[in-house]
């Protein structure tokens, strides 16, 4: 079969294999140089794409195999990376937290949009536009990247910091200002539409998620994670947030946002976390492909052609913005540094710049060739972004704030890994001495189960160093290993050792031969199951019989001790 007909069948394979070169070769060489990943990938970008060696196409026509011709063949894909994004921080969330930020997404995020737009489109219109290009330009760079500045504050862990929160509440307004503002565009620019449909709709489509989330979500992954298939509860997390954002998207809402309500919807539930840790990789690989897709629309062609007026114009957007924000950060309270770090954060221009810009140029608002100058503008500014969030890091001379563990895991707690009969036998001896304990189970009934009130159950697989990261191994005091399966006990012991070797770790085995398996892992004193109903049982005989307690007691523990001591000396 030829080339073309393969090309035909399977279409972007050529984009996607340059793009898993750079993912797989390329960015791991800058890391290992200490250069971030954003800027590994940006760097990649600018490297395959049209105005990197895709100029040398011509010449030599093999080159052609390894660059991307068309920015807008990844753009599509790569927007998913933000869906992801948006859906994960939306996980971190609840209901609650979110009704916190009411304010400070009306107030800052409502202010920053307002003086920012005023301030950018004053300059547009110091330069002679018109009425609807002076819009166009300061709506377009008023907004920052969601997805950028999300990734860089949730690299840091920082995402319910202050600053997380504010920078937050900043985007989400944006994010809620889309509709309105891109009808307030459409008659700027002589069009005819219907504001309170738009409005309506976009209520509804809100409305709709969350209705669905609470009615609908919920059993749908309780169903998926009691058939055991992990291919099956993923399919479901992938459905719900390309569902939710292609619901929101079809109102006419930005499709992060119904991505970010799924998101919140199902971080109400216990499965929050499973969903969080499969859903990583994909969510890294995706934003990779839109950093890449912003390297690849960078023109130094056109660079050339304003030498001056584009980096004048980049540094000043930059300023402007990161002054306004400043300010705002201020007003709500970050101290300077952390205010100065925000601005510098939300300085650059967003993925809202493409959307608003190329609209305005395709309705004639705004004549073509401005319109590609504040497109490169845009595009200079969202890559310097991670070099400013290093600057920014470095003025505030602190370090970042680690992953939080689940909530309400304090300091010294214990991890019980599996919550069945020996598991609750454990969480409850733990609660009568008042000692705060979080259990992971991959058993949807669990959760019914966990009545007991010093301690949290959480669904996930306990084998997966991830998941025992989200449930606080990093803090506890001791994990204990209840879990049925001998083979997965094993595999949760050896996680745990290898990722926290010096976290005392306490287990129950099967037999005597599990019993030797774990303690060649450094669990200490593993109980064998059928010793201890051995004894039990024994006991019971003894009192039957009529032997004196004292003497049972005594011919039981040494008994006991015996048998351990034959257990120890097993073979392997």
């Amino acid at each position: 079969m030829e080339t073309g007909a393969h090309s035909a069948q399977l279409p972007f394979l050529r984009e996607a294999l340059v793009f898993l070169v750079a993912a797989g070769i390329v960015v791991p060489a800058l890391r290992a140089l200490r250069v971030p990943a954003a800027i590994g990938f940006l760097a990649a970008g600018i490297a395959v794409g049209p105005f990197g060696i895709g100029r040398l196409a011509d010449a030599f026509p093999p080159l052609a195999h390894a660059t991307i011709g068309d920015p807008a063949s990844v753009r599509v894909i790569a927007e998913l990376g933000i869906v992801f994004l948006m859906f994960t921080i939306g996980l971190e969330l609840s209901l609650r937290r979110l009704w916190t930020l009411r304010a400070a997404v009306a107030g800052w995020g409502g202010a920053q949009i307002a003086v920012c737009g005023i301030a950018i489109g004053a300059v547009a219109w110091s330069y002679g536009n018109g009425p609807a290009a002076i819009l166009a330009i300061g709506v377009a760079l008023a907004f920052s990247s969601t997805a950028m500045v999300m990734h860089a504050l949730a690299e840091r862990g920082q995402t319910g910091a202050p600053i997380g929160k504010f920078c937050f509440a900043i985007l989400l307004a944006q994010d809620l200002a889309v509709v309105p503002i891109l009808v307030a565009l459409e008659r700027a620019a002589g069009g005819s539409g219907e504001p309170w449909l738009a409005a309506a709709v976009s209520f509804a489509a809100a409305a709709g998620i969350v209705a669905i989330g609470r009615w609908l979500l919920r059993p749908l992954f309780a169903r998926a994670a009691a058939t055991r298939a992990r291919e099956a509860f993923l399919a479901i997390t992938l459905l719900t947030a390309m569902g939710a954002a292609a619901w929101t998207g079809w109102a006419g809402l930005s499709p992060a946002l119904g991505a970010f309500l799924a998101g919140v919807m199902l971080g109400e539930s216990e499965y929050r976390h499973e969903v969080e840790i499969d859903i990583e990789p994909i969510k890294g690989l995706l934003m990779g492909l839109f950093f890449m897709s912003v390297g690849i629309g960078i023109d130094f062609a056109l660079i050339a052609r304003w030498p001056l007026a584009i980096p004048l114009s980049v540094a000043g957007l930059i300023a402007l913005k990161t002054a306004i924000v400043f300010a705002l950060a201020r007003g709500a309270g970050l101290p300077p540094a952390r205010a100065l770090h925000a601005g510098l954060l939300m300085g650059p221009a967003g993925e809202f710049a493409f959307v608003v810009l190329g609209a305005a140029i395709f309705a004639g608002a705004l004549d073509a060739e401005i319109g590609r100058f504040m497109l490169l503008v845009a595009t200079l500014s969202m890559a310097a972004l991670p070099g400013l969030d290093t600057l920014g890091r470095a003025l505030r001379a602190a370090p970042a704030a680690p992953d939080s563990p689940v909530d309400g895991a304090p300091e010294g707690h214990t991890i019980v890994l599996g919550f069945g009969r020996v598991g609750r036998v454990v969480a409850r001896a733990l609660d009568e001495q008042e000692i705060a304990w979080t259990a992971i189970d991959a058993d949807p009934a669990a959760f019914a189960r966990a009545d007991a009130p010093k301690g949290r159950v959480i669904f996930g697989d306990a084998t997966r160093a991830a998941m025992l990261r989200k449930a606080g191994a990093d803090s506890a005091a001791a994990v204990v290993v209840t879990i049925d399966d001998p083979q997965a006990a094993s595999r949760a012991a050896r996680t745990v050792r290898q990722y926290w070797p010096q976290l005392p770790v306490l287990a129950r085995a099967r037999d005597t031969a599990h019993a030797q398996e774990l303690r060649a892992l450094n669990v200490a004193d593993p109980v064998p199951e059928a010793i201890e109903s051995g004894l039990a049982l024994a006991r019971q005989t003894l009192d039957q019989l009529g032997l004196p307690r004292e003497t049972a007691l005594h011919r039981i523990e040494t008994r006991r001790a015996a048998e351990f001591a034959r257990a120890q000396a097993a073979p392997d």
